[in-house]
């Protein structure tokens, strides 16, 4: 039997590895030996880990923070990644959550037929997603900004018709007017109305911002640019499907 042979007929050494900020678990069992390691690493120590195993090592992740950081970084090594699901490694505990026993039920999951497992996204794809949930939070958080304005100014009286251009204007108008009748609470109004008016018009530029890069991006973009040739799908849309999708 030659070398190579023997080689490929050598079992590939499985990892299972619980992520974290400073130290990581790692749990491994000795093909030789067939002793069970759970131990803790530091980022360099882990890095190390996976530069000195030449030999292409099979590592499971907990789809969590950094995991598709740390998968493409085993990649590049050669290493084979699998990111598996918190549901199948939180069926597989039946002990005490914490960070030994999530490593020891990473490996352990790793060995069940077929496992489903999460692609691993690379920097483009994750800043894409990011960039769309930057953008929906500015939505909501410019929602919940319009609505506690306009909650106030209906404490006083001033009804505001739908939009945000009516209920900028209604606030300027009331700051305006409780200054010109010299009430005591125009500075504070005024205050309000002035601070609410600029944050709104702040994140109403940088929705306008990441919507241009947005529409600039799906069009230099083949895989968008087919996206968008289906009806009712924008810019916004073909994104949102790309990041998900590819």
């Amino acid at each position: 039997m030659t070398a190579a042979l023997i080689f490929q007929e050598k079992p590939m050494l499985h990892v299972g590895v619980d992520l974290a900020k400073s130290v990581f678990q790692v749990a491994y069992k000795d093909n030789k030996t067939s002793r069970l390691y759970n131990r803790q690493l530091t980022r360099k120590q882990f890095k190390q880990f996976l530069i000195k195993h030449q030999e292409p090592l099979c590592i499971g992740m907990e789809a969590c923070g950094s995991a598709h950081y740390w998968g493409r970084v085993c990649e590049k090594l050669g290493h084979q990644v699998h990111i598996i699901p918190a549901q199948t490694v939180k069926f597989v505990n039946s002990s005490n959550k914490d960070d030994r026993n999530d490593a020891f039920c990473i490996w352990q999951a790793m060995h069940l037929p077929d496992i489903k497992t999460v692609k691993i996204r690379d920097e483009s794809n994750q800043l894409l997603m990011s960039l769309l949930r930057l953008r929906d939070l500015i939505i909501k958080q410019k929602t919940q900004l319009q609505n506690n304005l306009r909650g106030c100014l209906y404490e006083l009286g001033i009804i505001c018709n739908g939009g945000c251009n009516s209920l900028v204007d209604a606030a300027q108008h009331a700051a305006a007017q409780s200054h010109e009748e010299n009430k005591q609470w125009s500075e504070l109004i005024a205050k309000i109305c002035n601070s609410a008016i600029g944050l709104i018009k702040g994140q109403a530029k940088q929705l306008q911002t990441i919507d241009e890069y947005i529409s600039e991006y799906t069009q230099k973009n083949e895989s968008c640019s087919k996206l968008m040739t289906i009806p009712y799908v924008g810019p916004i849309t073909a994104a949102a499907l790309y990041a998900v999708m590819y």
